[in-house]
Protein backbone atom coordinates (compact mmCIF):
# COMPACT_ATOMS: atom_id res chain seq x y z
CA UNK A 1 0.00 0.00 0.00
CA UNK A 2 1.33 3.41 -0.94
CA UNK A 3 -0.23 5.09 2.10
CA UNK A 4 -1.48 3.97 5.50
CA UNK A 5 -5.03 2.77 4.87
CA UNK A 6 -7.37 3.26 7.84
CA UNK A 7 -9.41 0.15 7.03
CA UNK A 8 -6.29 -2.04 7.38
CA UNK A 9 -5.35 -0.85 10.87
CA UNK A 10 -6.70 -3.97 12.57
CA UNK A 11 -5.77 -7.47 13.67
CA UNK A 12 -7.04 -8.77 10.34
CA UNK A 13 -4.03 -7.23 8.61
CA UNK A 14 -1.48 -6.72 11.40
CA UNK A 15 -0.03 -8.94 14.12
CA UNK A 16 0.85 -7.22 17.39
CA UNK A 17 4.49 -8.07 18.21
CA UNK A 18 5.59 -6.16 21.30
CA UNK A 19 5.37 -3.11 23.56
CA UNK A 20 8.34 -1.42 25.20
CA UNK A 21 10.17 1.86 25.79
CA UNK A 22 12.50 2.92 22.99
CA UNK A 23 13.77 6.18 21.56
CA UNK A 24 12.87 7.10 17.95
CA UNK A 25 16.50 6.67 16.85
CA UNK A 26 16.23 2.94 17.59
CA UNK A 27 12.66 2.62 16.29
CA UNK A 28 13.90 3.83 12.90
CA UNK A 29 16.62 1.14 12.94
CA UNK A 30 14.03 -1.51 13.81
CA UNK A 31 11.83 -0.32 10.93
CA UNK A 32 14.71 -0.56 8.47
CA UNK A 33 15.71 -4.02 9.66
CA UNK A 34 12.26 -5.41 8.98
CA UNK A 35 12.04 -3.62 5.63
CA UNK A 36 15.58 -4.22 4.34
CA UNK A 37 16.97 -7.41 5.88
CA UNK A 38 19.84 -9.56 4.68
CA UNK A 39 18.04 -12.81 5.50
CA UNK A 40 14.45 -12.37 4.33
CA UNK A 41 12.05 -10.53 2.03
CA UNK A 42 10.51 -7.26 3.31
CA UNK A 43 8.22 -7.43 6.31
CA UNK A 44 6.15 -4.25 6.58
CA UNK A 45 5.87 -2.81 10.06
CA UNK A 46 3.82 -0.26 11.95
CA UNK A 47 5.32 1.39 15.03
CA UNK A 48 3.06 3.43 17.27
CA UNK A 49 4.81 5.90 19.61
CA UNK A 50 2.62 7.14 22.45
CA UNK A 51 3.24 8.16 26.08
CA UNK A 52 6.89 7.07 25.90
CA UNK A 53 5.77 3.58 24.86
CA UNK A 54 6.28 1.95 21.48
CA UNK A 55 4.00 -0.75 20.11
CA UNK A 56 5.16 -2.84 17.18
CA UNK A 57 2.71 -4.32 14.68
CA UNK A 58 3.84 -6.54 11.78
CA UNK A 59 1.87 -6.84 8.57
CA UNK A 60 0.68 -10.45 8.74
CA UNK A 61 0.86 -11.28 5.03
CA UNK A 62 4.48 -10.17 4.52
CA UNK A 63 5.49 -11.66 7.90
CA UNK A 64 4.11 -15.11 7.03
CA UNK A 65 5.60 -15.06 3.54
CA UNK A 66 9.05 -14.14 4.86
CA UNK A 67 8.85 -16.83 7.56
CA UNK A 68 7.90 -19.52 5.04
CA UNK A 69 10.82 -18.52 2.81
CA UNK A 70 13.30 -18.68 5.70
CA UNK A 71 12.11 -22.09 6.88
CA UNK A 72 12.23 -23.44 3.34
CA UNK A 73 15.85 -22.30 3.04
CA UNK A 74 16.73 -23.72 6.46
CA UNK A 75 15.33 -27.14 5.51
CA UNK A 76 16.83 -27.31 2.02
CA UNK A 77 20.17 -25.49 2.31
CA UNK A 78 22.82 -27.48 4.20
CA UNK A 79 24.83 -24.39 5.19
CA UNK A 80 22.02 -21.95 5.97
CA UNK A 81 22.44 -22.16 9.76
CA UNK A 82 26.25 -22.10 9.50
CA UNK A 83 26.12 -18.98 7.32
CA UNK A 84 23.74 -17.35 9.80
CA UNK A 85 26.13 -18.15 12.66
CA UNK A 86 29.14 -16.78 10.80
CA UNK A 87 27.36 -13.54 10.05
CA UNK A 88 26.24 -12.96 13.64
CA UNK A 89 29.68 -13.77 15.08
CA UNK A 90 31.35 -11.55 12.47
CA UNK A 91 29.06 -8.58 13.14
CA UNK A 92 29.43 -9.19 16.90
CA UNK A 93 33.20 -8.86 16.60
CA UNK A 94 32.72 -5.74 14.47
CA UNK A 95 30.49 -4.30 17.22
CA UNK A 96 32.93 -4.94 20.06
CA UNK A 97 35.89 -3.63 18.04
CA UNK A 98 33.95 -0.42 17.44
CA UNK A 99 33.05 -0.12 21.14
CA UNK A 100 36.70 -0.70 22.12
CA UNK A 101 37.69 2.11 19.76
CA UNK A 102 34.97 4.46 20.97
CA UNK A 103 35.78 3.89 24.64
CA UNK A 104 39.38 4.99 23.98
CA UNK A 105 38.31 8.26 22.36
CA UNK A 106 38.00 11.51 24.29
CA UNK A 107 34.61 12.51 22.89
CA UNK A 108 34.85 15.95 24.50
CA UNK A 109 37.57 16.86 22.00
CA UNK A 110 35.47 15.92 18.99
CA UNK A 111 33.40 18.52 17.13
CA UNK A 112 29.75 18.05 16.12
CA UNK A 113 30.56 16.73 12.64
CA UNK A 114 32.99 14.13 14.00
CA UNK A 115 30.45 13.00 16.61
CA UNK A 116 27.76 12.72 13.92
CA UNK A 117 30.10 10.54 11.87
CA UNK A 118 30.71 8.26 14.86
CA UNK A 119 26.95 8.05 15.47
CA UNK A 120 26.40 7.15 11.80
CA UNK A 121 29.01 4.39 12.16
CA UNK A 122 27.23 3.06 15.24
CA UNK A 123 23.94 3.12 13.29
CA UNK A 124 25.50 0.96 10.57
CA UNK A 125 27.08 -1.51 13.03
CA UNK A 126 23.86 -1.73 15.07
CA UNK A 127 21.87 -2.41 11.91
CA UNK A 128 24.23 -5.20 10.82
CA UNK A 129 24.08 -7.06 14.13
CA UNK A 130 20.40 -6.58 14.92
CA UNK A 131 19.35 -8.05 11.55
CA UNK A 132 19.63 -11.46 13.24
CA UNK A 133 16.86 -10.50 15.68
CA UNK A 134 14.53 -9.96 12.74
CA UNK A 135 15.20 -13.48 11.49
CA UNK A 136 14.65 -14.99 14.95
CA UNK A 137 11.37 -13.14 15.55
CA UNK A 138 10.26 -13.83 12.00
CA UNK A 139 10.39 -17.62 12.17
CA UNK A 140 9.54 -18.25 15.85
CA UNK A 141 5.83 -18.83 15.35
CA UNK A 142 6.05 -20.99 12.23
CA UNK A 143 8.98 -23.08 13.45
CA UNK A 144 7.30 -23.79 16.79
CA UNK A 145 4.01 -24.59 15.08
CA UNK A 146 5.69 -27.07 12.75
CA UNK A 147 7.55 -28.95 15.47
CA UNK A 148 4.60 -28.91 17.87
CA UNK A 149 2.45 -30.47 15.15
CA UNK A 150 5.11 -33.15 14.68
CA UNK A 151 5.92 -34.01 18.32
CA UNK A 152 2.67 -32.99 20.10
CA UNK A 153 4.60 -31.78 23.15
CA UNK A 154 5.71 -28.29 24.19
CA UNK A 155 8.22 -29.81 26.59
CA UNK A 156 9.88 -31.77 23.76
CA UNK A 157 10.04 -28.70 21.50
CA UNK A 158 11.31 -26.56 24.37
CA UNK A 159 14.09 -29.08 25.07
CA UNK A 160 15.00 -29.32 21.37
CA UNK A 161 15.24 -25.53 21.15
CA UNK A 162 17.42 -25.27 24.26
CA UNK A 163 21.11 -24.49 23.99
CA UNK A 164 24.24 -25.61 25.82
CA UNK A 165 25.87 -22.24 25.19
CA UNK A 166 25.85 -19.83 28.11
CA UNK A 167 23.95 -16.55 27.98
CA UNK A 168 25.74 -13.34 28.98
CA UNK A 169 24.15 -13.47 32.43
CA UNK A 170 25.16 -17.09 32.93
CA UNK A 171 28.73 -16.25 31.94
CA UNK A 172 28.72 -13.33 34.36
CA UNK A 173 27.32 -15.51 37.15
CA UNK A 174 29.82 -18.28 36.42
CA UNK A 175 32.67 -15.76 36.62
CA UNK A 176 31.48 -14.57 40.04
CA UNK A 177 31.30 -18.20 41.19
CA UNK A 178 34.92 -18.60 40.09
CA UNK A 179 35.88 -15.47 42.02
CA UNK A 180 34.09 -16.82 45.11
CA UNK A 181 35.94 -20.13 44.72
CA UNK A 182 39.25 -18.29 44.40
CA UNK A 183 38.58 -16.24 47.54
CA UNK A 184 37.90 -19.39 49.58
CA UNK A 185 40.76 -21.39 48.11
CA UNK A 186 43.47 -18.75 48.37
CA UNK A 187 41.97 -16.75 51.26
CA UNK A 188 42.27 -13.50 49.30
CA UNK A 189 42.40 -10.14 51.06
CA UNK A 190 40.14 -7.17 50.30
CA UNK A 191 42.64 -5.50 47.93
CA UNK A 192 42.87 -8.62 45.80
CA UNK A 193 39.08 -9.02 45.84
CA UNK A 194 38.67 -5.38 44.78
CA UNK A 195 40.95 -5.93 41.79
CA UNK A 196 38.93 -8.94 40.68
CA UNK A 197 35.66 -7.03 41.09
CA UNK A 198 37.04 -4.02 39.19
CA UNK A 199 37.93 -6.29 36.28
CA UNK A 200 34.55 -8.02 36.49
CA UNK A 201 32.68 -4.70 36.50
CA UNK A 202 34.61 -3.40 33.50
CA UNK A 203 33.65 -6.51 31.55
CA UNK A 204 29.95 -6.73 32.49
CA UNK A 205 28.75 -3.27 33.58
CA UNK A 206 26.70 -2.71 30.41
CA UNK A 207 24.53 -5.85 30.55
CA UNK A 208 21.46 -3.97 31.81
CA UNK A 209 21.81 -0.96 29.47
CA UNK A 210 18.81 -0.88 27.14
CA UNK A 211 17.63 1.29 24.26
CA UNK A 212 15.68 3.45 26.68
CA UNK A 213 16.75 2.76 30.26
CA UNK A 214 20.26 3.85 31.16
CA UNK A 215 21.10 1.32 33.85
CA UNK A 216 24.59 0.04 34.52
CA UNK A 217 25.79 -2.54 37.00
CA UNK A 218 28.26 -1.04 39.46
CA UNK A 219 31.06 -2.64 41.41
CA UNK A 220 28.80 -2.41 44.45
CA UNK A 221 26.08 -4.41 42.62
CA UNK A 222 28.51 -7.20 41.81
CA UNK A 223 29.98 -7.14 45.31
CA UNK A 224 26.50 -7.67 46.82
CA UNK A 225 25.89 -10.53 44.41
CA UNK A 226 29.25 -12.08 45.32
CA UNK A 227 28.37 -11.92 49.03
CA UNK A 228 25.09 -13.75 48.37
CA UNK A 229 26.93 -16.44 46.42
CA UNK A 230 29.36 -16.96 49.26
CA UNK A 231 26.59 -16.87 51.88
CA UNK A 232 24.64 -19.56 50.02
CA UNK A 233 27.87 -21.49 49.44
CA UNK A 234 27.12 -21.83 45.73
CA UNK A 235 29.55 -24.03 43.84
CA UNK A 236 30.91 -23.43 40.34
CA UNK A 237 31.13 -27.21 39.88
CA UNK A 238 27.43 -27.67 40.70
CA UNK A 239 26.59 -24.82 38.33
CA UNK A 240 28.52 -26.41 35.47
CA UNK A 241 27.11 -29.87 36.23
CA UNK A 242 23.55 -28.54 35.97
CA UNK A 243 24.32 -27.15 32.52
CA UNK A 244 25.84 -30.47 31.45
CA UNK A 245 22.73 -32.34 32.61
CA UNK A 246 20.55 -30.09 30.43
CA UNK A 247 22.84 -30.69 27.45
CA UNK A 248 22.70 -34.45 27.97
CA UNK A 249 18.90 -34.28 28.21
CA UNK A 250 18.71 -32.56 24.82
CA UNK A 251 21.25 -34.88 23.18
CA UNK A 252 19.39 -37.96 24.46
CA UNK A 253 16.07 -36.63 23.20
CA UNK A 254 17.45 -36.06 19.69
CA UNK A 255 18.79 -39.63 19.61
CA UNK A 256 15.41 -40.91 20.78
CA UNK A 257 13.19 -39.08 18.28
CA UNK A 258 15.55 -39.68 15.30
CA UNK A 259 14.59 -36.61 13.24
CA UNK A 260 15.19 -36.61 9.48
CA UNK A 261 17.76 -34.25 7.97
CA UNK A 262 15.24 -31.43 7.31
CA UNK A 263 13.90 -31.53 10.88
CA UNK A 264 17.46 -31.74 12.25
CA UNK A 265 18.22 -28.49 10.44
CA UNK A 266 15.15 -26.84 11.94
CA UNK A 267 16.11 -28.06 15.43
CA UNK A 268 19.61 -26.66 14.94
CA UNK A 269 18.16 -23.35 13.76
CA UNK A 270 15.81 -23.23 16.78
CA UNK A 271 18.64 -23.90 19.22
CA UNK A 272 20.83 -21.33 17.46
CA UNK A 273 18.04 -18.75 17.70
CA UNK A 274 17.65 -19.45 21.43
CA UNK A 275 21.31 -18.65 22.02
CA UNK A 276 21.54 -15.74 19.60
CA UNK A 277 18.48 -13.97 21.02
CA UNK A 278 20.42 -13.29 24.23
CA UNK A 279 23.85 -13.11 22.59
CA UNK A 280 22.79 -10.35 20.20
CA UNK A 281 20.96 -8.39 22.91
CA UNK A 282 23.97 -8.58 25.23
CA UNK A 283 26.22 -7.25 22.49
CA UNK A 284 23.75 -4.50 21.58
CA UNK A 285 23.55 -3.39 25.21
CA UNK A 286 27.23 -2.54 25.09
CA UNK A 287 26.60 -0.53 21.93
CA UNK A 288 23.56 1.11 23.60
CA UNK A 289 25.89 2.44 26.27
CA UNK A 290 28.36 3.80 23.73
CA UNK A 291 25.62 5.37 21.61
CA UNK A 292 24.33 7.00 24.80
CA UNK A 293 27.76 8.61 25.32
CA UNK A 294 27.52 10.02 21.78
CA UNK A 295 23.99 11.34 22.43
CA UNK A 296 25.22 13.03 25.61
CA UNK A 297 28.24 14.65 23.98
CA UNK A 298 26.24 15.84 20.96
CA UNK A 299 23.66 17.29 23.34
CA UNK A 300 26.35 19.25 25.16
CA UNK A 301 27.70 20.66 21.90
CA UNK A 302 24.35 21.92 20.61
CA UNK A 303 22.63 22.77 23.91
CA UNK A 304 20.07 19.97 23.96
CA UNK A 305 19.28 17.18 26.38
CA UNK A 306 20.68 13.83 25.24
CA UNK A 307 17.14 12.37 25.14
CA UNK A 308 16.21 15.01 22.54
CA UNK A 309 19.11 13.85 20.35
CA UNK A 310 17.92 10.25 20.74
CA UNK A 311 14.46 11.38 19.62
CA UNK A 312 15.66 12.75 16.26
CA UNK A 313 15.11 10.34 13.38
CA UNK A 314 18.29 9.52 11.44
CA UNK A 315 18.35 9.33 7.66
CA UNK A 316 18.93 6.02 5.86
CA UNK A 317 22.70 6.35 6.40
CA UNK A 318 22.41 7.05 10.11
CA UNK A 319 23.04 10.80 9.90
CA UNK A 320 21.31 12.71 12.70
CA UNK A 321 20.75 16.40 12.05
CA UNK A 322 21.17 17.62 15.63
CA UNK A 323 20.50 21.27 14.74
CA UNK A 324 17.52 21.11 12.36
CA UNK A 325 16.26 17.56 12.79
CA UNK A 326 12.65 16.99 13.80
CA UNK A 327 12.42 15.81 17.41
CA UNK A 328 9.69 13.16 17.81
CA UNK A 329 8.25 14.09 21.19
CA UNK A 330 4.49 13.49 20.97
CA UNK A 331 2.44 10.77 19.36
CA UNK A 332 3.81 9.43 16.09
CA UNK A 333 3.64 6.54 13.66
CA UNK A 334 6.67 5.15 11.86
CA UNK A 335 5.78 2.55 9.23
CA UNK A 336 7.05 0.87 6.11
CA UNK A 337 5.47 -0.29 2.86
CA UNK A 338 6.59 -1.22 -0.65
CA UNK A 339 7.72 2.37 -1.25
CA UNK A 340 9.97 2.65 1.83
CA UNK A 341 9.74 4.14 5.34
CA UNK A 342 7.38 6.94 6.32
CA UNK A 343 6.56 9.01 9.39
CA UNK A 344 3.25 10.50 10.54
CA UNK A 345 3.12 13.03 13.40
CA UNK A 346 0.83 15.63 15.01
CA UNK A 347 -2.99 15.46 14.72
CA UNK A 348 -2.97 12.95 11.86
CA UNK A 349 -0.95 10.53 14.02
CA UNK A 350 -3.30 11.06 16.98
CA UNK A 351 -6.35 10.27 14.83
CA UNK A 352 -4.82 7.07 13.43
CA UNK A 353 -3.57 5.93 16.86
CA UNK A 354 -7.10 6.23 18.25
CA UNK A 355 -8.29 3.88 15.50
CA UNK A 356 -5.44 1.43 16.18
CA UNK A 357 -6.06 1.47 19.95
CA UNK A 358 -9.77 0.82 19.40
CA UNK A 359 -9.19 -2.02 16.91
CA UNK A 360 -6.60 -3.76 19.09
CA UNK A 361 -8.33 -3.19 22.43
CA UNK A 362 -8.36 -6.33 24.56
CA UNK A 363 -11.82 -7.76 25.19
CA UNK A 364 -11.66 -9.80 28.35
CA UNK A 365 -14.42 -11.71 30.14
CA UNK A 366 -12.74 -14.55 32.04
CA UNK A 367 -10.38 -15.11 34.98
CA UNK A 368 -8.18 -17.42 32.92
CA UNK A 369 -5.24 -16.25 30.80
CA UNK A 370 -3.62 -18.69 28.43
CA UNK A 371 -0.15 -18.74 26.91
CA UNK A 372 2.71 -21.07 26.05
CA UNK A 373 4.44 -22.97 28.86
CA UNK A 374 8.09 -22.04 28.38
CA UNK A 375 9.29 -23.68 31.59
CA UNK A 376 7.11 -25.99 33.75
CA UNK A 377 6.14 -25.46 37.37
CA UNK A 378 3.46 -24.13 39.70
CA UNK A 379 3.43 -20.85 41.62
CA UNK A 380 1.00 -18.64 43.49
CA UNK A 381 1.61 -15.01 44.40
CA UNK A 382 0.89 -11.32 43.94
CA UNK A 383 1.40 -9.73 40.53
CA UNK A 384 3.96 -7.03 39.85
CA UNK A 385 3.61 -5.40 36.42
CA UNK A 386 7.05 -4.46 35.12
CA UNK A 387 7.54 -2.20 32.09
CA UNK A 388 11.04 -1.02 32.99
CA UNK A 389 13.72 -1.82 35.58
CA UNK A 390 12.89 -0.60 39.08
CA UNK A 391 13.70 -1.48 42.66
CA UNK A 392 11.35 -3.93 44.36
CA UNK A 393 12.29 -4.92 47.88
CA UNK A 394 10.03 -7.94 48.35
CA UNK A 395 10.65 -11.42 47.00
CA UNK A 396 8.31 -14.10 45.71
CA UNK A 397 6.10 -11.97 43.46
CA UNK A 398 4.80 -12.99 40.03
CA UNK A 399 6.64 -10.91 37.43
CA UNK A 400 4.39 -9.82 34.57
CA UNK A 401 5.92 -7.99 31.60
CA UNK A 402 5.39 -7.35 27.95
CA UNK A 403 8.72 -9.11 27.51
CA UNK A 404 11.82 -9.65 29.62
CA UNK A 405 15.25 -8.28 28.78
CA UNK A 406 18.67 -8.60 30.44
CA UNK A 407 18.11 -5.38 32.42
CA UNK A 408 15.26 -7.10 34.33
CA UNK A 409 17.48 -9.92 35.62
CA UNK A 410 17.71 -8.62 39.23
CA UNK A 411 13.87 -8.65 39.38
CA UNK A 412 13.55 -12.01 37.64
CA UNK A 413 15.76 -13.61 40.26
CA UNK A 414 13.46 -12.32 43.02
CA UNK A 415 10.29 -13.59 41.37
CA UNK A 416 8.33 -16.84 41.79
CA UNK A 417 7.20 -17.03 38.18
CA UNK A 418 7.29 -15.10 34.90
CA UNK A 419 4.36 -14.20 32.64
CA UNK A 420 4.83 -12.27 29.38
CA UNK A 421 2.61 -10.84 26.66
CA UNK A 422 4.93 -11.80 23.84
CA UNK A 423 7.54 -14.38 22.98
CA UNK A 424 7.88 -18.05 22.17
CA UNK A 425 10.17 -20.91 23.10
CA UNK A 426 13.30 -19.00 22.06
CA UNK A 427 12.52 -15.66 23.76
CA UNK A 428 14.58 -14.21 26.61
CA UNK A 429 12.00 -15.13 29.27
CA UNK A 430 11.94 -18.74 28.08
CA UNK A 431 15.74 -18.99 28.04
CA UNK A 432 16.26 -17.42 31.46
CA UNK A 433 13.41 -19.31 33.13
CA UNK A 434 14.94 -22.61 32.03
CA UNK A 435 18.35 -21.51 33.29
CA UNK A 436 16.97 -20.43 36.67
CA UNK A 437 14.28 -23.10 37.04
CA UNK A 438 11.46 -20.54 37.33
CA UNK A 439 7.93 -21.37 36.09
CA UNK A 440 7.27 -19.34 32.96
CA UNK A 441 4.38 -18.69 30.58
CA UNK A 442 4.99 -16.60 27.45
CA UNK A 443 2.94 -15.30 24.55
CA UNK A 444 -0.26 -14.50 26.48
CA UNK A 445 -0.67 -11.28 24.43
CA UNK A 446 -2.86 -9.73 27.15
CA UNK A 447 -1.27 -10.29 30.59
CA UNK A 448 -0.05 -6.72 31.17
CA UNK A 449 -3.37 -5.33 29.97
CA UNK A 450 -5.59 -7.60 32.08
CA UNK A 451 -3.61 -8.09 35.28
CA UNK A 452 -2.97 -5.33 37.82
CA UNK A 453 -0.36 -4.84 40.55
CA UNK A 454 -1.38 -6.82 43.62
CA UNK A 455 -3.69 -9.31 41.90
CA UNK A 456 -3.40 -12.76 43.46
CA UNK A 457 -2.82 -15.35 40.73
CA UNK A 458 -2.03 -19.02 40.32
CA UNK A 459 0.47 -19.87 37.61
CA UNK A 460 0.31 -23.35 36.11
CA UNK A 461 3.27 -23.35 33.75
CA UNK A 462 2.75 -27.07 33.10
CA UNK A 463 -0.40 -26.21 31.16
CA UNK A 464 0.29 -22.58 30.21
CA UNK A 465 -2.57 -21.22 32.32
CA UNK A 466 -2.78 -18.24 34.68
CA UNK A 467 -5.80 -18.13 36.99
CA UNK A 468 -6.83 -14.88 38.70
CA UNK A 469 -7.76 -15.84 42.27
CA UNK A 470 -8.45 -12.41 43.77
CA UNK A 471 -8.33 -8.91 42.36
CA UNK A 472 -6.33 -6.24 44.17
CA UNK A 473 -8.45 -3.50 45.75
Amino acid sequence: MSKLETKKLSSKYYTWEWERNAYPFYVYIFTRQWRYNKFFKPVYVLFVLKNKKVNCYLETASLNQAARDILSKAEKEAFFVDNFKRYIYKTGIELHNFCDKLERINLGKKDVKELQELLAQSFKIYSHHTSGVGLIRNINRLMQKKLLALYKSKKIVSTLFSTDKKSFFLKEHEQLLKIANLIKKKKLGQKEIDKLLDKHTKKYFYLAFGYYDCNIFTKNDFEKKLRKIMHKNESVNNFQNELNIKKQERDSLILKIKPNIQIKRLIELGSTCTFFKDFIRGNLNRLHYNIYTLFKELGKKVGKDWAEIASILPDKNGFVDVKKGNIISGQAIIYSDKDGIKVITNKKAEQLIKIIDKNFKVKYTTNIIKGMNANPGLARGRVRIIFEPKKINEKGFILVASMTTPDLMPLIKRSKAIITDEGGLTCHAAIISRELGVPCIVGTKIATKVLKDGDLVEVDANKGIVKILKRAK
